[in-house]
């Protein structure tokens, strides 16, 4: 499901003497690596996706590879909104960049990289075979509540079962743990 995020321009509280703020607000879009799917995330100021400074953004499609630049007369209590498609993609490994990150894959939660984490997984280090539709979308599971320690966790299908992996953020438990993001694949190994 989508995930909305508001930015808020702060300023004095509408007294006077407040003055708009020109400037831009740059929103960067999805590219095939972020695991943001431009066709279901969508950028808004104040509401409305078109008018003064607000580009017409039906969806971040344009976007793709770039940033989405709001140039404007920036008031107080000005909100830009960003809703994330949030759906779980399966990202493949650069191929021939490092011949150690051939075969492997990751999972994004629209722009959250997920991992595996040893405190949820004792087999995070065992290759997986990743199961996603033919566009990368893996049909996931989110764990609600998040287990102690994670904001976000996911059973991901894999062949043969699931995985649990949680937010990259919370990986780790800042060095208690081991994790692994990038997943071998079981014809890898």
């Amino acid at each position: 499901s989508p995930v909305q995020t508001a930015v808020s321009v702060n300023g004095a509280s509408g007294g006077t003497g407040v003055s708009p703020v020109q400037t831009a607000v740059s929103v960067n879009g999805a590219s095939g690596g972020t695991g943001v799917s431009p066709v279901q995330t969508a950028v808004s100021v104040n509401g409305a996706s078109g008018g003064t400074g607000v580009p017409p953004v039906q969806n971040a499609t344009d976007l793709k590879g770039h940033y989405l630049e709001l140039r404007r007369e920036w008031n107080p209590g000005d909100a830009v909104e960003l809703d994330f498609d949030m759906r779980c993609r399966r990202i493949e490994g650069p191929i021939g960049v490092n011949s150690a990150g051939n075969g492997r894959a990751a999972v994004v939660a629209g722009p959250v990289v997920l991992t595996r984490d040893e405190r949820f997984d004792p087999h995070f280090n065992d290759p997986a075979e990743i199961l996603a539709d033919a566009d990368g979308t893996v049909p996931a599971k989110r764990v609600i509540p998040a287990p102690a320690g994670a904001r976000l966790a996911f059973d991901v299908p894999v062949r043969g079962g699931s995985i649990r992996m949680i937010d990259y953020a919370s990986a780790g438990d800042w060095g208690a743990s081991r994790i692994r993001t990038w997943i071998p694949s079981l014809s890898r190994t």
